[in-house]
């Protein structure tokens, strides 16, 4: 397959269900064109369905390529607080199953698509070669690399198609960090946009030992610094702009403070994803978990702020509470140990006497 990047405007896409969704139309028109023009009879693995919009598109390319049911579907279908704004007419309480929904728009167009519910560390594969592993749950490192000892061994060098849903997300930046240590063993093919989905073919066998992942706070932040930099340069000219803010992030989720905040400041000062922090303090769970970043750049949230600073005081005292519990219990267990072995040695010192007695009759 030849290497080829864009919004793939040139596809023309069969009518879908409009299902709410993240991917972009372009990603939507690769996805579908994907299936259409690359599947060669093995399993396409989708990993992070969430309502199907990303589903529909694979299942409608193996469809108009004639290999319906060859579609594997894995979520935990679990509906999730946040995610009411973005399906805002669907009447779904936190914690329900949203798997009958994404049921109906799928079989839409292929009622054979293979639906699993599992989180990620439980699946197991056993289902035969991949051709194309379509991965958008996983965005942690340690994820990325454990979904890649899920499915690595079962790719085919030479055909197998590994592709990245967020790959160009600048706050999912282990993704391309964990794909750059596989550089050797995978070749970039696609890179889609407007979005941020990225492809990979596998080149050389992915075998389970090759996919064990060093913990990410322990890198060198210069190596990576190096890796990021061989990254970006590996891609077109928008997909490079969209991902190059992610180097605070990733020195950030490495534990490294002080690197993180010199470099989104470095990149703020040369105009580098000012856009994209601003935007993203627009979510509170990446405005939460990447705070100190978004305070570095002088983008405050004084509401949040006062409602996180209340939380982690409530978590606080929670764990406070819950040690201070920890220390009765494990002073109940003395008091009840000591009290069995007074009990103990009181039974011994009876039987002996009684022994005794016995013994002078």
């Amino acid at each position: 397959m030849q290497p080829r990047d864009g919004d793939f405007s040139d596809v023309e896409r069969p009518a879908l269900p409009d299902v709410p969704g993240m991917i972009t139309e372009a990603e939507g028109r690769f996805l579908y064109w994907l299936t259409r023009e690359t599947a060669l009879g093995g399993a396409v693995v989708e990993v992070g369905t969430w309502l199907g919009r990303s589903t529909v598109h694979l299942a409608a390319g193996l469809r108009d390529a004639g290999l319906p049911g060859r579609l594997h579907a894995y979520d935990r279908f679990v509906w999730l607080p946040d995610q009411a704004h973005q399906a805002p007419d669907l009447p779904l309480r936190p914690g329900q199953s949203f798997e009958p929904v994404f049921r109906r728009f799928v079989e839409t167009v292929d009622p054979g698509v293979h639906v699993h519910r599992a989180d990620l560390g439980e699946i197991v594969w056993d289902a035969g070669p991949i051709d194309v592993l379509f991965l958008d749950a996983p965005k942690r490192w340690s994820e990325v690399w454990s979904a890649l000892r899920t499915f690595g061994s079962h790719l085919v060098p030479g055909r197998s198609l590994l592709v990245f849903q967020d790959y160009l997300f600048p706050l999912s930046p282990e993704i391309a960090l964990a794909m750059d240590r596989l550089r050797d063993r995978t070749a970039r093919v696609h890179a889609v946009t407007p979005g941020g989905t990225v492809s990979f073919r596998v080149d050389r066998p992915l075998a389970e030992e090759d996919l064990r992942e060093p913990p990410l706070e322990s890198l060198d932040p210069a190596e990576v610094g190096a890796a990021w930099e061989r990254i970006l340069a590996a891609l077109p000219g928008e997909a490079r702009a969209l991902l190059e803010p992610g180097l605070g992030a990733l020195l950030f989720q490495m534990g490294r403070m002080d690197e993180a905040v010199r470099a989104v400041r470095a990149q703020a000062a040369r105009g580098i994803g000012i856009e994209m922090w601003k935007g993203q303090a627009a979510f509170v769970s990446n405005y939460r978990s990447l705070r100190p970043l978004f305070h570095a750049l002088e983008l405050h949230r004084p509401d949040w702020d006062l409602l996180i600073e209340r939380e982690e005081r409530a978590l606080a005292r929670l764990e406070r509470k819950r040690a201070e519990v920890e220390r009765l219990r494990a002073r109940i267990r003395a008091l009840e140990r000591g009290s069995l072995q007074g009990l103990l040695r009181r039974a011994v010192r009876r039987l002996r006497r009684v022994r005794a007695a016995s013994a002078g009759r």
